[in-house]
């Protein structure tokens, strides 16, 4: 209302119509000016439809809009809302989902084909009124509606166990984070794209809830065909490889309750069905000409894929490090790998000899597990803690009693356990049994960990120590160390500007 009084427009440029000076013939060149000006004036005062102001960055927007000949658009979430829903499916050769998009409506008024609710073409299913979600509830990420498909009834389908492998994908392949609300009960989902929630939306919705994910490990409440009841079945998370542009596709290395070890994959038809095996193109055909009748509609189009591991795959040890080692150890040197592999892997690298006896300290419990499931996170910190520390005294005592017979004890301590065991109530007794081990093994541990243990060392021993990596996540244990080395490896230069020796090879 400032710009209103005694019913006219404070500001003259806001009613050109009723300015004078704008169409005198006598004084052209003043009213082309005035023109000019308010134009430039009034493109401060764009709007869209839905009344956010558009924000005018320069002042001859206006001229530079007049001269533009060609538009470049981005799709996704430009000329779309990129909010995706799963809407179909083909599995096994078989086209499952019902329901016409707004581009098949659009395509179907333009060839005047007939009615828009037209049989499906890609599926036996009756004719479908309205939208494709649930009666009653809508839930975000999911417009699919197949009687074949939904209930459990994907049980009583001649391929139901590539079904069941196809939805088991799309639950594990992911970053998903699952979120417990403690009053109802309901999960929902943290994921770092739109079509990755719908996905696992999805795969909850048709009988594969993803309800718990660890560091290690995701955990599924599924339907289990042959006894028909739903079961937890729990997938340890071997590797995961993310999306990138370049691989355009996302796989992780898992290994089942059967111990199969599976790589499942998800990404673009192009680069699916390039590495097909001949044993995987027994529906390539059928699949294709799903792939293009669903980008014909509209649909974004994502290719789910698997194959199972007859081995894990093998980071080899530099020439000559066993050797180095054993001579290291021979010199009474004593060395701690700091590293984010998984126990398994890391154990068996050479550090822990032959003859040595492990202490082990995890919390890979059924008792700390169950804690997790229910949520209850001062329950779970204070079990954990105190499991950790019966562990450190345990092992304290077993090191202790044998100090007199030639034997040599290894550490081995996961991240979990690693970040109660530097608590402050807890850090003494795990230097104590540290130290009285001939070597130490820290898995799964963090950038922040690695540096944790290198200052507690170096702050509690009177000995020089030496740090040694190659990569970005190694640098703050190398700061925190008296001498830095930098290995000139695979993952570049990162660390050339914060370390003392850079050596191409560990020995």
């Amino acid at each position: 209302m400032r710009d209103f009084r005694g019913g006219r427009f404070r500001r003259w440029y806001l009613r050109p119509d009723d300015t004078t000076v704008f169409f005198d013939p006598q004084r052209a060149p003043i009213s082309a000016f005035f023109h000019f000006l308010t134009g430039l004036m009034l493109s401060g005062y764009v709007r869209w439809g839905n009344q956010k102001p558009a924000l005018a960055r320069t002042s001859n927007l206006n001229e530079e809009l007049g001269q533009v000949g060609y538009i470049m658009s981005d799709k996704t979430g430009t000329l779309t809302c990129n909010l995706m829903e799963f809407v179909k499916c083909s599995i096994a050769g078989v086209a499952y989902g019902h329901g016409m998009t707004e581009v098949e409506r659009a395509l179907t008024r333009i060839k005047g084909d007939g009615p828009l609710e037209a049989v499906d073409t890609l599926s036996n299913l009756p004719p479908y009124h309205g939208d494709t979600r649930r009666s009653g509830n809508s839930i975000k990420g999911f417009n699919f509606r197949d009687e074949c498909i939904m209930n459990g009834q994907w049980v009583n389908e001649p391929h139901s166990a590539v079904i069941q492998l196809f939805f088991q994908t799309l639950a594990v392949c992911n970053t998903a984070v699952p979120e417990r609300n403690k009053q109802t009960g309901e999960i929902t989902y943290e994921a770092e794209s739109p079509d990755e929630l719908a996905f696992v939306i999805s795969a909850r919705e048709i009988g594969f809830e993803l309800f718990e994910r660890t560091q290690s490990s995701v955990s599924l409440h599924e339907l289990d065909p042959e006894t028909g009841k739903k079961v937890t079945r729990v997938y340890q998370i071997l590797e995961i490889l993310e999306f990138s542009s370049h691989r355009k596709m996302m796989s992780v290395i898992v290994r089942t309750m059967e111990n199969q070890i599976l790589l499942l994959c998800k990404g673009a038809d192009s680069e699916i069905l390039e590495r097909l095996s001949d044993e995987g193109r027994l529906f390539e055909a059928k699949t294709k000409e799903h792939v293009r009748t669903y980008a014909e509609a509209g649909l974004r189009v994502m290719l789910i894929a698997y194959r199972e591991l007859g081995e894990a795959i093998e980071d080899k040890l530099q020439k000559g490090v066993s050797e180095c080692i054993d001579k290291l150890a021979q010199a009474t040197i004593k060395i701690w790998v700091l590293t984010g592999d998984k126990m398994e892997t890391a154990v068996n690298i050479g550090l822990l000899r032959r003859g040595m006896e492990l202490i082990t300290i995890t919390l890979d419990f059924p008792e700390i597990k169950a804690l997790e499931r229910q949520g209850d996170k001062e329950a779970i910190f204070k079990a954990s803690l105190e499991s950790v520390k019966e562990q450190l005294r345990d092992g304290k005592k077993q090191v202790d009693s044998v100090k007199e017979c030639p034997i040599e004890y290894g550490l081995v301590i996961d991240g979990k356990s690693l970040a109660f065991a530097l608590d402050k109530e807890l850090k003494k007794k795990f230097l104590e049994l540290a130290l009285a081990c001939a070597s130490v093994l820290c898995c799964r541990s963090t950038p922040k960990q690695k540096a944790l243990v290198t200052r507690l060392v170096k702050t509690d021993c009177s000995k020089t120590t030496l740090a040694i990596g190659d990569g970005g996540n190694d640098v703050s244990m190398l700061q925190e160390a008296d001498i830095g080395v930098g290995i000139n490896g695979v993952e570049g230069m990162q660390l050339h500007n914060i370390i003392s020796l850079m050596p191409s090879f560990f020995s």
